[in-house]
């Protein structure tokens, strides 16, 4: 056999005909996150879901950077994961955007810490059932250990066997009711609890995101970046001064008192 291993893109299906060739021949299938991550050093995690993920991912990554000058967001938030790989060391911090088409032919990784912002219908052409899709996007928890973590939305029916599922520490957020440990949205004020310190992060009328998706993506980084061990101090002041991801109700411009926002993504 000439062909050691199969590198595949994320937007190729499984079930095209030559992907069953290399499966019957053995061949395995990677994705691009696996190979890289071979070559990584450091503090990793993953952020994954159906909506949020790079808002998230690049929050956590813009929280993180205040902490640690060698922070890396990478995968499907635009960036490859190889092409950071050989610069990180043991002190860097990664957080990779993973999509269920790169989960799909990723088995090998064990993330530091996951995020799991929300499920939804989506893909099920490609995966062929919400059952399908579910079980991918909570795949990486299954063998986590209990000193890594994962951060899930504990409002969302499809995660609420999470704790049950992983050996991992479990911590959730909500929009909708306050929590005992977590981050929680307390009438138009983001509280992080944990360990029985209550703090009061900041209202959501002063961050520059719009909308309920948003501030449940404000309370999914905040969350980790304290239990990563960011400072709440540090977090406010990044969680204030971060702007939309462009395309997605990205401020354009203010004229004559209207605002203009760029949604493309949407």
């Amino acid at each position: 056999r000439r062909v050691q291993f199969c590198v595949m893109s994320p937007g190729i299906s499984l079930d095209k005909p030559f992907v069953q060739k290399l499966k019957a021949a053995g061949v395995p299938l990677l994705s691009e996150i696996s190979l890289a991550h071979h070559f990584v050093r450091g503090t990793v995690g993953v952020v994954t879901g159906t909506n949020g993920k790079t808002t998230t991912t690049t929050l956590i990554g813009h929280i993180m950077e205040a902490v640690n000058p060698e922070t890396f967001t990478v995968g499907n938030i635009g960036r490859p994961y190889s092409e950071y790989a050989l610069k990180t060391t043991e002190r860097s911090f990664t957080a990779i955007e993973m999509s269920s088409f790169q989960i799909e032919t990723t088995d090998d990784i064990v993330p530091d810490f996951l995020v799991v912002t929300n499920i939804r219908a989506d893909h099920l052409d490609r995966h062929g059932s919400m059952e399908n899709y579910v079980a991918l996007k909570k795949k990486l928890c299954l063998n986590m250990r209990p000193d890594q973590f994962v951060v899930y939305n504990g409002d969302d029916p499809y995660l609420a066997d999470i704790p049950s599922l992983t050996k991992a520490r479990t911590y959730c957020f909500s929009s909708r009711r306050t929590l005992e440990e977590g981050c929680y949205l307390e009438g138009r004020e983001i509280m992080l609890k944990k360990d029985g310190e209550l703090f009061d992060i900041c209202p959501v009328d002063q961050i520059q995101l719009l909308g309920m998706h948003n501030y449940e993506n404000v309370m999914t980084a905040v969350l980790t970046a304290y239990v990563l061990g960011a400072p709440v101090d540090t977090i406010r002041k990044q969680v204030l001064s971060f702007t939309a991801v462009p395309h997605r109700m990205e401020l354009i411009c203010e004229k004559d008192g209207v605002k203009y926002y760029n949604d493309s993504k949407a």
